[in-house]
């Protein structure tokens, strides 16, 4: 008797593109499923079901979406270490459907219900006096 398949929560869009957007970095652009609403400061995990390469961390990786909320793709940014999986995410095939579970996180600002909010700006990276 076949094992039953067990259906799982998430979303199954494709890879539509990749561009190196710095160097070592690369962005990924996915389909972005109708249904798939987020906040900005979110993320998700990506899942490859079928990676040409995996290693002992397994195929699945929580990224922070780049993209916009209102945008009609998907977008994540990452830097391009060393690991089986971020080399397979390079080399499938764009149109490969990927799994990506629902958004989490809340690394959003909060309303504080005052009327004149001040307007926040988030950056990550490293401060650098250096630059002239």
């Amino acid at each position: 008797m076949a094992a039953k398949e067990i259906p799982i929560a998430g979303y199954g869009p494709r890879l539509l593109g990749r561009v190196e957007v710095a160097e070592g970095t690369m962005a990924f652009h996915f389909e972005k499923p109708p249904q798939f609403g987020f906040k900005p400061g979110q993320s998700a995990d990506l899942i490859l079901a079928n990676p040409p390469e995996t290693d002992a961390e397994g195929n699945t990786r929580t990224f922070s979406i780049a993209s916009s909320p209102f945008e009609n793709q998907l977008m994540f940014t990452t830097r391009m270490r060393a690991t089986a999986f971020k080399r397979s995410l390079k080399k499938i095939p764009l149109g490969t459907e990927v799994k990506i579970d629902p958004p989490m996180g809340s690394f959003t600002l909060h309303s504080t219900g005052e009327k004149n909010q001040a307007r926040h700006l988030r950056i990550a990276g490293k401060w650098r006096r250096d630059l002239h």
